[in-house]
């Protein structure tokens, strides 16, 4: 008796079915989202949407490439008078109640020293980190504003399109 080996229709629609759940779950849901506020050393505020299984580092490396608190190399992240550690997660911090997670300074010791003179030799040699306005400009705060807003996904797409279509009739 020779063995089959055809594909069973049924098994190859499951296995589809299977491989489209595990998408789905691999991406993110909007309610795993957080907003968060970080203040930094000069007091400005600085928006962000991240996901609530990110760790404490991985902010801290956002920061660290951020145009804002790109200079800033030796702090440490607070919330509600609490240290934060490197390696707890987003989902940890109650940012409900206060979304708020605030740079500290810190003092430099040698090692600190040492890092923050070459990451400031690195940056003035690349200047192009260096080129981002003071001033958000009409077109983030309305970027700002939308977000705030918390529309369905299509009418953000709508709105968001307009703001990109004025910007370009600016620039032309």
């Amino acid at each position: 008796m020779k063995p089959n080996l055809s594909l069973d229709l049924n098994k190859v629609a499951e296995a589809q079915k299977k491989e489209d759940e595990q998408i789905e779950a691999q991406t993110v849901a909007p309610q795993h989202l957080k907003n968060i506020i970080i203040v930094d050393l000069n007091n400005r505020h600085i928006r962000l949407k991240m996901v609530q299984y990110e760790l404490i580092l991985e902010l801290r490396e956002y920061l660290n490439e951020h145009v804002y608190t790109v200079f800033f190399t030796n702090y440490y992240l607070e919330h509600q008078g609490n240290k934060l550690s490197d390696y707890s997660d987003l989902s940890d911090l109650d940012l409900i109640a206060d979304n708020k997670i605030y740079m500290r300074a810190q003092l430099y010791d040698e090692k600190s020293a040492r890092h923050h003179i070459k990451k400031i030799t690195d940056l003035l040699t690349t200047p192009c980190v260096l080129n981002a306005e003071t001033k958000p400009s009409i077109e983030t705060e309305k970027f700002d504003e939308l977000q705030a807003k918390n529309l369905p996904a299509e009418e953000f797409a709508k709105a968001e399109a307009e703001i990109v279509k004025e910007m370009q009739t600016k620039q032309e």
